[in-house]
Order: C-alpha cells, then sequence, then structure tokens
C-alpha cells in the first residue's frame, strides 16, 4: 500500500484516505513530516506567549460649544501559560473596532477559542453625548454636558478578569466650552476634568515585544477641543488624536485595538476605533499544521510568532 507525506500517523495497521494517513512510518518519514509541520504527534502544545486584544470604541463627535469624548480601547489580554492538545483547531476572533458618533459604537471583542471555552477580551467603550462614558475593556470618556460639570469616564475592565484589561475612561472638563474626557487605555486612566478648554489625551496602553520590536496596543482615544481649545486629546501611538482648531480627528489604527479620537467643538466628526488582533508564540519544534484567515508569520530566535489580523483559525 503506498502512503504519502502530506499527513502522518505512528499507528499498528496502515490505512489510507484523501483526508488523513496513517500507518508505520520510518524514522526519515517521520523526520520529513515533523520538519513540514505536518506529523501528527500525542501530547500538548505550550504556547509561549499569547496576547489577545480587542476592538475599540470609537470616538465621539463634537458638540455644541465642548468637545466630544475620546473611545475606549478595546480589553487587552496576555497568557504566558498556555497549553493546547496536539489535534486541537483553534478559532480566532479578531474584533472590529466601533464607528464614531454622537453616541459611537463600542469595540467587538476578540477571543482565542478551544472547543467552546474562550480567552476574551471585551471592546473598547464607546461614548454617549452629554453623558457619562459607557464602560468596556476601557471605559470611554466623559461628554461633555454644557453646564459645566466634570461628567465622569465609563469604567474599564468589564470583562472583570485578573490582570485587569483595561482602565476607566476620563471626564469631561469642568467648564461650558471645555473639551472632553480621554477614552481609557489598557496602561491607565483616560486624562479628565479641569478647565481646560483643550482636550483631554487618552490612556496609555500596553507595550510587547513578541515579535523583538516594540508595538503598542490597547490605547485610549484622544478628546477633542472646546470651543477655544488649541489642541485635542493625544491619542499616543496607534490611538485616534482629537481635534481642534482646523485640525481633524482621526480614527485609531487597524489592528493595535485603539479608541477613536474625537471632534471638536460644534459637531465635528470623530475618528473610528481600530479593529483588533490575536498573536501566539510557540516553538518551532510545536509548529501548527494548518491555519486560515489573514496571519503572519515570524521567526523570532527559536520559535514562531503568528499574527492573525483577521479571524481564522489555526490547528495544532
Amino acid at each position: 500500500m503506498g502512503k504519502s507525506n502530506d499527513f502522518g500517523f505512528i499507528g499498528d495497521k496502515p490505512e489510507q484516505s484523501k483526508s488523513t494517513n496513517s500507518g508505520k512510518y520510518t524514522t526519515h518519514d517521520q523526520n520529513v513530516l515533523r520538519d513540514d509541520g505536518k506529523l501528527a504527534e500525542p501530547g500538548n502544545t505550550s504556547i509561549i506567549d499569547l496576547i489577545v486584544v480587542a476592538g475599540g470604541g470609537g470616538g465621539g463627535r463634537g458638540l455644541a460649544y465642548g468637545g466630544g469624548a475620546g473611545g475606549g480601547a478595546g480589553g487587552f489580554r496576555q497568557s504566558l501559560t498556555h497549553t493546547i492538545a496536539r489535534g486541537t483547531t483553534v478559532t480566532i476572533t479578531v474584533g472590529a473596532g466601533g464607528a464614531t458618533g454622537f453616541n459611537s459604537s463600542a469595540g467587538s471583542a476578540s477571543s482565542w477559542d478551544t472547543n467552546g471555552t474562550a480567552y476574551e477580551s471585551t471592546g473598547g467603550g464607546r461614548v454617549h453625548a452629554y453623558n457619562p462614558g459607557i464602560s468596556g475593556g476601557s471605559g470611554g470618556g466623559g461628554s461633555h454636558d454644557g453646564s459645566g460639570n466634570c461628567i465622569a469616564g465609563g469604567a474599564g475592565n468589564a470583562g472583570g478578569y485578573s490582570p485587569s484589561e483595561g482602565n476607566s475612561g476620563g471626564s469631561s472638563g469642568a467648564a461650558n466650552f471645555a473639551g472632553g474626557g480621554g477614552g481609557g487605555g489598557a496602561g491607565s486612566n483616560g486624562s479628565g476634568c479641569g478647565t481646560s478648554d483643550n482636550g483631554r489625551a487618552g490612556g496609555s496602553g500596553k507595550e510587547v515585544t513578541i515579535t523583538g520590536t516594540s508595538q503598542f496596543f490597547s490605547e485610549g482615544g484622544g478628546a477633542g477641543a472646546g470651543q477655544n481649545g488649541n489642541s485635542g486629546g493625544s491619542g499616543r501611538n496607534n490611538a485616534g488624536y482629537g481635534g481642534f482648531s482646523n485640525t481633524a480627528a482621526n480614527s485609531a489604527t487597524a489592528n493595535f485595538g485603539g479608541g477613536g479620537g474625537a471632534g471638536k467643538a460644534y459637531s465635528s466628526t470623530g475618528g473610528n476605533g481600530g479593529s483588533g488582533r490575536v498573536m501566539f508564540k510557540v516553538a518551532k519544534s510545536d509548529k501548527p499544521l494548518a491555519t486560515t484567515g489573514t496571519v503572519s508569520i515570524t521567526e523570532v530566535g527559536d520559535n514562531l510568532v503568528y499574527d492573525f489580523t483577521t479571524t481564522g483559525t489555526v490547528t495544532f
């Protein structure tokens, strides 16, 4: 009976089909399959590093006299102790960023799902015009109410995880023409309150070096400036910046989970939240058998980093 090296399994009775091959393979056959990442072996695969980033919330539009509030960052979660049984297919979901608006949209969750058990991060919190921000992975900023009050941002860590996946959004400024509150980030709360007409900065995110290069995830969106403000809130590296003067707000960078920047006063458009991401690192000897979706693979020493920027699957 012939056999191919498309799939492999060591057993007592040779069998073959279109999808799997089993039987007795020589040591050479096994080495060829193993080098190609196609040898089905018993046991577990150790995930050296797993990062799940949700989509960020949309930034708010500017309001009458007051700046809009920044969108909350998508939740950020990281595990250094994951194991997967060989032969398992994991479903990976990459959450979308939320759209801008007076009442913006929240970001969508991202997850790593093994047979119905999900390791998940929560989408970034949205903005509610003239009201407190909404909770999320990190909370949306508080929206100027036109009465000179500090309006609170939304709470972070909506998933209730430990360690926390994010932080609270900042309060709006305490003045009739003030800027909005910055969106919360995975590293810190959004900036808020005070009497300045300038937009408040979004919260800091998380810096990771899983690929050997620094990347910044889950930063809060910057708030828009009020009527007389001359600067918008910072979105730091990959979140959206708040609008001011003749400068429009911008959207967060795709696949970094940042919150959208907010529009300046007088109904200026804000920015959308950034989509999420799922990344994991394994030893080369534990190379997965197959993947679907948009994924890039980077060699880092004796390890491989798989970087999913769309929803897909991975089979170990």
